[in-house]
This record gives structure tokens, C-alpha cells and sequence, in this order.
């Protein structure tokens, strides 16, 4: 009987793995249906989110449009919408997408030129900008000034071709070509007006369901400021579509007279860059420098001919211009509607006022010959002031100063003394003149003065006949 009975420690064993065991199963089933019905609710709640997200930024979105357009519309560009094509994980698949879908440019480009027949080559530009599929949006020709303004509209597939067909008309004098990146305004305008669209339905349908004539007419005046936002924004995609579908193409043609102009400009600049400055166009006409001075010269052919041969009448400063460091341009040649940047690095120690400087040019043709005649232009003054020192003056510059007193006083009196000299000159060829005049004038006779007679003395009769009487008392 002992032998078949199991020890009674062995029993004990086996109760407690089993309670461990039914013990485990327990908690692992609760932490499971915990686990189960806390993702329920987060996904209970990340589907409740986005409905109550799309009801605030609706309403949000509608009360602040204007702030919100102003500020992302005017502050995004092309730099905003690549970094956000191109952040996370995704940014380069995105990137690649976005080159093979496209974005939504504005092409404009302004061209001058200049012919020897203003309305043959209107006529011309107008025949080659219809012949690749665009055309004449508005047209201004002046007569009297022999000039014509074109603005054409081009798809931005043939702006390029139709660029060099109209410079082929006549001759170039100015091209400028831009491209706006308007993708993040356009994506911007469209998600308003989704936001917009999703807002006017939810109005009306809560204005189908209102019985309160109150609310009723709140929801009408909402609707209709909601409904009005979104017109605008509307217009004003398709104002952006408009310019992104085409083109701008603005034409100037002026007469070809094969005339030399030419156009100087003189700045400075208180430092030694090596002309950085002056090619952003820093340069000033007053400044204070006490030292390093940068000078930028700037020469512009405004003419119909070809420059050659530029030359300052003067050294600027003790530099003369082949001694100026050429940064843009060619001064050898000057072409029409060309531009020649140069500068001069200096030092200076005194006060410049009013400084000016001539450029003389020649004109010639296409074969070298002169054309146009000679083309002369001048500065505008520049001025360039030192600082006061804080040192008190030496012996050296009081006597300079004085002298340069006294230079000015004796300047100023030989000014005067030139001024008054013609008219002592004319006072005294006058003088003997009038002096002889006045002595042949006849002198008036004075008239003879009436004497009024006197009254002769009275006599002794007289007298006895006018004394008084006398009475004398005894």
C-alpha cells in the first residue's frame, strides 16, 4: 500500500504549478483583451479624428481665408513647393514624380529691338507669332515717335522658338526672360477651394434642417460670405491657370537711325571687394571714406552702332580708364544695348566734390566704318567726404589752413573786382561825356528882387502932434 501511494510533498508540487499555470493563462487573456480593446478605441478615435478635423479647419479655414491666403499664397514659391515634394523618406520618388508630371510655370519675357521699317516688322512679328499658334493680345504703335508695343500670347511649348523669330526681325537691343514657379499657389488655391466647396454644403444642409428663423438667417449670411470666398478664389485660380497656359511675350520695336549714344554712370564704394558690390549695384554717388575706395564705372551703349574706342576726357582721380579692371562688357567693342562694368580700387585721403567724368566714343558700322558720328556722355556728380579726425591740428595744417583763407579771400576779391570792372570802365568813358554836357547847359539868370520902399522917419512936428497929452497938478 505505501509503495502505490505518491508522497505527500510530490502532491503539494503539482497544486502549486497548476495555480501558476491557470494563474498565467488568466492574466495573459485579460492583458489581451486589454491590448484588443485599446486598439479598438485608438482606432475608434483615429477615425473619429479626421471627421471632427475636417469640421474645425472647414470652419477655421472659412473665418480666416483672407489671413491665410495672404500669408501662404504670397510667402510660398517654388522653393516651399520642392521642400515639400522632397521631405521624408519619399523625397526623391517624389521629386522624380513631380519632374515627370510637370509644373505649373509662368513664361514672360520683354523684348526691345529696333528696325529701319517700324511697321514692316510689326507686321512681320505678328505673322510669326500666329504662325506657331499664338497671338496678338494688344497692340500700341505711336506714330510720331515711330515706336510699337506689342504683347503677344504663345503657348509655353513655342516660347523659345518664338523668342528668336522676333529677334530675327531686327536688331536686339534688350531681351529679359522670367519663369515663375506658381505650383504651390495653384495646389494652395485648389485645397481652399475644396475646404470652400465642402463648407457651402454643409451651410445648406444645415440650413434645409433649421426651423428658427433666426438661425435661418445667420446660416444665410454665412453661407453668402462663404459662397462669395469662393468665387474669389476660383477667379483667382483660373487668373493663374490663364497666365500658366500662356505665355506673355512683350514687344518693343523702335527706328533703327544708326545714331552713337552712349550712357555713363560713376559710383563708389568706401572698401576694396573686388567689385562685388558694384556688379550687385551697391555703388552710391555720396559716401564717407577714409581710405579703400572702390570706384564702378559703368558704360551703356544706348545707341544704334557699334562703340569703339572709349575713352575718359579726364583721369578719374589720377586713374585713367585703361587702368580701370573690366568685371562685365567688352570696352573694346561696345555693341548696342550693351553694358561695360569697370572699377578702380583707390585710396583716398581728401574730400571730393562734385566730381564728374566724360566718356567719348566712336560709332561704326558692321564693317568697321564710322557711323553715327561720335557719342559723348557725363556723370552725375559724385561726392565723396572724409571723417573728421579726433587729433588736434599741427602747426603744418594751421599754416595750410590760413593760407588756403587767404587763397579764398583773394579769389573771392578778384571775383568782385571782375565783376565791377565793366562798369568802372563804362562810368568813366562817361564821365567826361556829361561832364561837358553839364557845362554847355545854359545857366538860368537869376530875377531881380522888389524892394518894398521904407517909410520915411517922422519929424519933430510929427512927434510934438503924436506925444500925449500931460497934465501937471499943482
Amino acid at each position: 500500500m505505501r509503495s502505490s501511494t505518491q508522497p505527500q510533498p510530490f502532491r503539494r508540487l503539482l497544486a502549486v504549478l497548476a495555480l501558476v499555470l491557470m494563474t498565467a493563462a488568466a492574466c495573459s487573456s485579460a492583458e489581451m483583451a486589454d491590448t484588443v480593446s485599446g486598439s479598438s478605441a485608438d482606432f475608434a478615435a483615429d477615425a473619429a479624428e479626421p471627421a471632427v478635423a475636417f469640421e474645425t479647419s472647414a470652419e477655421d479655414a472659412m473665418d480666416s481665408d483672407e489671413a491665410m491666403f495672404d500669408e501662404e499664397a504670397s510667402s510660398r514659391g517654388p522653393a516651399a513647393a520642392n521642400e515639400a515634394m522632397t521631405t521624408g523618406s519619399t523625397g526623391s520618388q517624389a521629386q522624380a514624380q513631380l519632374i515627370d508630371l510637370g509644373r505649373d510655370i509662368i513664361y514672360t519675357a520683354n523684348l526691345d529691338i529696333a528696325s529701319t521699317d517700324v511697321s514692316g516688322a510689326t507686321r512681320d512679328a505678328v505673322r510669326a507669332v500666329e504662325g506657331l499658334g499664338g497671338f496678338l493680345f494688344s497692340q500700341d504703335t505711336n506714330g510720331q515717335n515711330n515706336t510699337s508695343q506689342l504683347v503677344f500670347k504663345v503657348l509655353p511649348e513655342q516660347f523659345a522658338t518664338t523668342l528668336d523669330r522676333l529677334g530675327g526681325i531686327g536688331t536686339v537691343r534688350n531681351q529679359a526672360v522670367s519663369a515663375e514657379d506658381v505650383t504651390a499657389i495653384v495646389v494652395d488655391l485648389r485645397s481652399r477651394i475644396t475646404t470652400a466647396e465642402a463648407s457651402v454644403v454643409r451651410l445648406r444642409a444645415l440650413i434645409d434642417e433649421a426651423n428658427d428663423f433666426e438661425i435661418i438667417a445667420q446660416l444665410e449670411n454665412q453661407l453668402l460670405d462663404r459662397e462669395t470666398t469662393l468665387e474669389r478664389l476660383r477667379g483667382q485660380l483660373r487668373s493663374v491657370e490663364n497666365q500658366v497656359d500662356l505665355a506673355t511675350i512683350n514687344l518693343s520695336i523702335v527706328q533703327l537711325q544708326n545714331r552713337a549714344s552712349v550712357a555713363v554712370s560713376l559710383t563708389a564704394l568706401p572698401l576694396h571687394d573686388g567689385g562685388q558690390r558694384c556688379t550687385m549695384g551697391q555703388g552710391q554717388n555720396s559716401i564717407t571714406a577714409d581710405g579703400p575706395t572702390t570706384l564702378c564705372l559703368q558704360i551703356t551703349n544706348r545707341g544704334d552702332v557699334t562703340l569703339v574706342d572709349l575713352n575718359l576726357d579726364q583721369p578719374v582721380l589720377g586713374t585713367p580708364l585703361d587702368d580701370f579692371v573690366v568685371l562685365d562688357g567688352d570696352i573694346d567693342r561696345l555693341t548696342p544695348g550693351m553694358t561695360a562694368l569697370l572699377i578702380a580700387e583707390i585710396d583716398v585721403t581728401e574730400e571730393v566734390e562734385s566730381l564728374r567724368t566724360t566718356v567719348i566714343a566712336q560709332g561704326v558700322d558692321a564693317d568697321d566704318e564710322p557711323a553715327g558720328g561720335e557719342a559723348r556722355s557725363t556723370s552725375p556728380a559724385l561726392w565723396i567726404q572724409v571723417p573728421e579726425s579726433d587729433e588736434l591740428p599741427g602747426f603744418g595744417d594751421v599754416l595750410a589752413g590760413s593760407w588756403n583763407a587767404i587763397k579764398t579771400i583773394a579769389i573771392l576779391i578778384a571775383i568782385a573786382l571782375v565783376a565791377v570792372a565793366p562798369f568802372a570802365a563804362v562810368a568813366l568813358l562817361l564821365a567826361p561825356l556829361a561832364l561837358w554836357i553839364w557845362r554847355r547847359l545854359p545857366r538860368p539868370t537869376p530875377k531881380p528882387q522888389r524892394t518894398m520902399p521904407m517909410p520915411p522917419p517922422p519929424g519933430p512936428r510929427d512927434a510934438t502932434e503924436q506925444a500925449p497929452e500931460t497934465t501937471v497938478s499943482a
